[in-house]
């Protein structure tokens, strides 16, 4: 079962859309700037027993939406 939290929890900025599942966490913004927009975005997989996220993944995927988005412009 996955979960949005709309609004900003306690240590979290405002803007931000967190999207967690059990083993995963995905945090999304966006911004205008100028006539664009900023989009910014996180994410990891969660490790058992530790407090910690692992970004595995992160930097391909992050490559790979950046792709796609600009090709919709």
């Amino acid at each position: 079962m996955s979960r949005a939290i709309g609004s900003p929890s306690p240590g979290t900025r405002a803007g931000w859309c967190w999207l967690q599942s059990r083993f995963l966490l995905i945090g999304m913004a966006a911004t205008p700037e100028g006539p664009g927009t900023r989009v910014a975005f996180t994410g990891g997989v969660r490790l058992p027993s530790r407090a910690a996220l692992a970004p595995l993944g992160v930097r391909r995927e992050g490559a790979r939406s950046v792709e796609k988005l600009a090709a919709l412009l």
